[in-house]
């Protein structure tokens, strides 16, 4: 034992807490102490796996919803919870309120979809491992529902395990969507540049006054038709500021700011101008080149270029194919989707690795990909995979997988149709060597195969026994609590009888008891 750790101790039978032995000394004289938790305390914890909030099939209220009902078993008081619909309705908030506020409960049918939802990714099941139904009928209502709650993920599972791992598999695109923003940044800046730039270049003058529309060279009258001499300074007089504004370039500096009548910005005549100038200042106001409206360049509008199509001509045989289609991808009478038109039509004219077929031919392959790939069954509603192999993949939208389908060609040979050539009538070559070459891997594998498969048959009947017998406790758990408060009721009743017949008993003998009793309880 390391030195610094304290000597042993032991507990003395029937104490309540630690002795020391005889021969046993403490180096330490410092104030011993007791530790011990709170047992009253009513903040449980319950433990939720990370993969549960972190599932991409789950939404925010179904794992809400779950860690409520997963908090309502097992740790606190026993493995089995008995409660209503209602009572769920109550524990689910329907929106988050204020401090102090009271919640209002979810509706049933909120209830209902979540239940289908976690049952969906099998966080829940009957005891028998099957979904979990509900029904809105009076007769549903009348039937107890038995759930079973799962901590983990169904056979199968491909998302990420904890948050660990879903961070390295976000990282990629997070870092690629943050490259893509910058550059989208970037280039935004280089074409506001840019039109900033041809905004520039486009403007009717520029700073040195050359594409002015007047100046002073085109006043109305020249220094040559003045009445007084331009030199006296006597036509130097206040004037009045022009009804409109001089023509001017936002660019232009403020000695360039000069009317057509030679008046400047602050309102007085130059020495140069002329008299004549002034005489003729409500001509500059109303009619003169510089207070004329400025025409402004308009850009050309580009319209959107329509390409008009034609729907494409079905081949020959097309009706044929059409109306063989399977009734539970297109009901008869009823347009196919226009995706399995341009499939049949592939087919028939042929196209890239394919070679064209009859209508016969494509009718043969449409049925076989269906009913050999069980799409009655894969596309039915409330579908449940048994593997996660692909052939086992429920079918979400009918039409698009059988055109995706017919168009499939496993062999590379385009004449091949399962497994035999079109034009020769010879069974293929490669897939003759696929199917012996699958023959002989079967055959190694087989016995692996079965090997698991006993071991999951073995592991899923340990299980069933595990939770048979953990129900079997659980269900006797609850009966004799149930015994026990049975007869503690029964006893406090038989207490209460007994104390009534003493006091009446009391009071026949003492009847003054009695009176005096009476005076004291008024």
């Amino acid at each position: 034992m390391p030195a610094w750790l304290p000597p042993a101790r032991r507990r003395t039978p029937g104490g309540g807490g630690m002795k020391h032995s005889e021969n046993e000394s403490f180096e330490d004289d410092s104030q011993r102490m007791e530790l011990s938790l709170d047992d009253h305390d009513p903040f449980y914890s319950s433990n939720l796996l990370d993969w549960v909030p972190i599932c991409g099939e789950v939404s925010d209220g179904a794992v809400r919803f779950y860690w409520i009902m997963r908090a309502l078993v097992i740790e606190k008081h026993g493995p089995v919870r008995k409660l209503t619909m209602r009572e769920l309705c109550y524990l689910l908030p329907r929106k988050p309120v204020g401090p102090g506020e009271t919640p209002e409960p979810s509706s049933v049918g909120r209830v209902r979809a979540l239940l289908r939802e976690l049952s969906k990714v099998r966080l829940i099941s009957t005891p028998e491992g099957g979904p979990v139904t509900t029904s809105s009928r009076a007769k549903a209502s009348a039937r107890p529902l038995r759930i079973r709650i799962h901590d983990r993920p169904r056979p199968g599972y491909t998302g990420p395990p904890n948050a660990f791992e879903l961070l390295d598999r976000v990282r990629p695109a997070a870092a690629q969507a943050a490259a893509e923003a910058v550059a989208k940044e970037e280039r935004e800046k280089a074409e506001k540049r840019a039109a900033k730039q041809h905004t520039e270049a486009g403007q009717i003058s520029d700073p040195q006054g050359a594409g002015q529309i007047s100046d002073p060279l085109g006043q109305i009258s020249n220094p040559s038709g003045q009445k007084s001499d331009p030199l006296s300074g006597a036509d130097l007089q206040r004037r009045a500021f022009p009804l409109s504004p001089p023509a001017q370039s936002s660019r232009s500096d403020k000695d360039d700011v000069v009317n057509a009548v030679g008046q400047s910005a602050g309102g007085f005549a130059s020495a140069g101008a002329s008299a004549g100038a002034a005489e003729q200042s409500d001509a500059a106001a109303s009619g003169c080149a510089a207070s004329s409206k400025i025409p402004t360049q308009s850009k050309p509008k580009t319209k959107p270029t329509t390409i008009r199509t034609r729907e494409r001509q079905m081949p020959a045989g097309g009706a044929e194919v059409l109306a063989a289609i399977p009734p539970e991808v297109c009901r008869p009478g009823t347009t196919p989707w226009v995706g399995l038109r341009r499939a049949v039509a592939d087919l028939l004219t042929g196209g890239p690795g394919i070679a064209p077929r009859s209508p016969a031919q494509v009718i043969a392959r449409m049925n076989r990909v269906w009913y050999g790939g069980r799409g009655p069954e894969r596309s039915a509603p409330g579908y449940q995979p048994a593997t996660t192999d692909e052939g086992d993949a429920p079918i979400r939208n009918r039409s698009s997988w059988l055109a995706a389908a017919i168009l499939h060609q496993e062999c590379p040979d385009p004449h091949c149709e399962d497994g035999a050539v079109l034009t020769t009538g010879e069974t293929c070559r490669v897939c003759a060597d696929r199917r012996a070459q699958a023959a002989v891997t079967a055959a190694a594998t087989q016995p692996l195969l079965d090997a698991w498969r006993e071991v999951e048959e073995l592991t899923a009947a340990a299980d069933a026994r595990a939770y048979r017998e953990m129900l079997e406790e659980a269900y006797a758990e609850h009966a004799r609590r149930e015994r026990e408060d049975q007869e503690a009721a029964e006893r406090r009743a038989a207490e209460r009888a007994e104390d009534e017949q003493l006091h009446a008993q009391l009071a026949a003998e003492h009847p003054e008891l009695a009176a005096y009793a009476g005076g004291r309880e008024q």
